[in-house]
């Protein structure tokens, strides 16, 4: 395990180091959150795009961890899925800091996430089959969509719950991690190597992230650690849908006045969204834009699900 702790560590420092540069430049170039002394928590100036930092460390740390690997016994089948993976890192960053820079409507992210959740099914990264009660059931041609469906429920479970100070980060690193050691038991290099490294980037950057938070991770973070624990769910010990489900469910994390996981918030908040209007066709998903709860206009984004149900700041 000293190596992985070595990635950790490594990844923890890089981060420290790369989070303040790109905080100054998120600054310098506007890509900031305004207060507005009515819905948002915060009130000072802060900037986002904090998932850039978070990024360029998992990117630099594995580049290292690759110079120890072995390469010659590999052949195209190995290595694409992992093409494939980091294609959509860069992807799904590129989305969310579009959107932290221009701020897209609910439609143009959830069509750009469909977009990169159908690469990564068509690139191996899909559930086979589901077990329940003992029973093994191929999902045969339901495989691709419930993929799909998986990734995209995933993703933006952690993308709506970032909003109070540090909790998107906390969660994600505590996530990162049991991943990364269910990779290390199973065998698993690359998953490791990925998992302790998003770990470390995320404990890093949490330096700055923590309350009163002068970076936020923005959606270019939250929809990147979504994305990447989501499929490390399917591809360390997990070879069922049930499987990876009851993994995350079961995390004993407490949100607010109650012990949530990331899904049920997410439930929840597209139910009380499609409560607070007559139509479902509405913003996150269809463009229209309002608030419940007295959240700002991205609803649990940027507000924090357990701030908004107890009227608390971070």
């Amino acid at each position: 395990m000293l190596e992985q702790a070595l990635i950790v560590i490594g990844s923890f420092l890089a981060a420290v180091v790369l989070t303040p540069i790109v905080r100054n430049i998120a600054i310098r170039f506007n890509i900031v959150d305004h207060p507005d002394g009515k819905r948002k928590l915060h009130g000072r100036i802060v900037a986002r795009a904090g998932g850039t930092a978070v990024l360029l460390t998992v990117l630099f740390i594995c580049s290292l961890a690759l110079i120890r690997y072995d390469f010659s016994a590999l052949n195209s089948s190995h290595y694409r899925p992992f093409v494939a993976l980091l294609i959509t890192m860069v992807g799904v960053w590129l989305l969310g800091l579009a959107d932290d820079v221009w701020n897209l409507r609910g439609r143009q992210k959830l069509l750009g996430q469909i977009v990169l959740a159908g690469f990564l099914v068509v690139s191996g990264f899909q559930i086979q089959h589901v077990q329940v009660a003992g029973i093994q059931l191929d999902l045969g041609l339901l495989a691709i969509p419930m993929s799909i469906i998986w990734l995209l429920a995933t993703t933006n479970a952690l993308n709506l719950i970032d909003g109070a100070d540090g909790l998107c980060s906390t969660l994600g690193a505590i996530i990162a991690g049991s991943l990364g050691v269910l990779a290390f038991v199973n065998g698993h290099f690359a998953e490791t190597a990925i998992a302790f490294a998003l770990c470390g980037a995320l404990l890093g950057f949490l330096v700055f992230n923590f309350p009163p938070a002068s970076i936020f991770l923005g959606d270019s973070g939250s929809l990147l650690i979504g994305m990447v624990n989501s499929l490390f769910t399917q591809r360390t010990s997990f070879s069922s849908l049930f499987g990876a489900i009851s993994h995350l469910v079961d995390s004993p994390i407490g949100f607010g006045d109650g012990h949530h996981t990331p899904q049920v918030d997410w439930t929840k908040y597209l139910y009380d969204r499609s409560r607070a209007s007559s139509s479902f066709a509405t913003e996150p998903w269809f463009g229209r834009s309002w608030a419940i709860d007295g959240c700002d206009d991205h609803g649990a984004h940027h507000c924090g699900w357990g701030a908004c149900r107890t009227g608390t700041r971070p």
